[in-house]
């Protein structure tokens, strides 16, 4: 959810200021003990913080590079064929693509009749126990961890017609975001899979 970066109030040789955004904030930690305000007054003598006229004082500088891709979620079909990915994005965005002669195509209604299957299908195909989280990062964070995990792509309510069959006599174990929209989309796959995985 941030980053560590070297911290311009003192001579920093490993990262430890601590930079994540919070909504409309800019939240800073030096890890080292230098205030806010010494860190804030740094960046601000290199030119990367500005005031910005409003009561609480100062905002970061706007980027001005485009946005950067830092991830790329393969969605794969049971032998391993690629049938689309998702492009993750900072600042944070995401965005599918399809692979077509050689290259891809992208833009709105790319996924227009493409089969749709979970995250990492191949791997959880023979697992009896899958744990569902809310998006491609989990997964992989899990999986990393020796945990078969998966999820939907994009922010689209409801369920897929079909999935049922990736699921059926599995235990699948719903890990949803903290939040009202993600209890939601939990609350979606427990109602789809009651009944047809082993237990939910």
């Amino acid at each position: 959810g941030g980053y560590m970066v070297r911290c311009p109030a003192h001579n920093d040789k490993n990262p430890s200021l601590s930079v994540s955004d919070d909504d409309s904030k800019t939240l800073l930690h030096c890890f080292a003990g230098c205030s806010q305000d010494a860190v804030i007054d740094a960046l601000r003598n290199k030119g990367l913080w500005e005031m910005n006229g409003s009561t609480n004082g100062a905002a970061p500088v706007a980027p001005t590079h485009p946005p950067i891709i830092v991830d790329k979620y393969n969605y794969l079909d049971e032998g391993g064929r690629l049938l689309s990915q998702v492009l993750r994005y900072h600042p944070k965005d995401f965005r599918p693509r399809v692979p077509v002669d050689g290259g891809w195509r992208q833009g709105s209604g790319c996924l227009d009749g493409v089969r749709h299957v979970p995250y990492r299908l191949p791997e959880i195909m023979n697992e009896d126990a899958i744990v569902f989280v809310e998006g491609e990062k989990d997964a992989n964070a899990l999986m990393d961890l020796g945990v078969i995990a998966t999820t939907k792509a994009g922010t689209a309510s409801g369920w897929p017609e079909g999935w049922g069959q990736y699921f059926k006599g599995k235990d699948v174990y719903v890990i949803p975001d903290n939040d009202k929209a993600g209890r939601t989309k939990a609350k979606t796959v427990v109602e789809a899979l009651h009944g047809i995985a082993s237990a939910v």
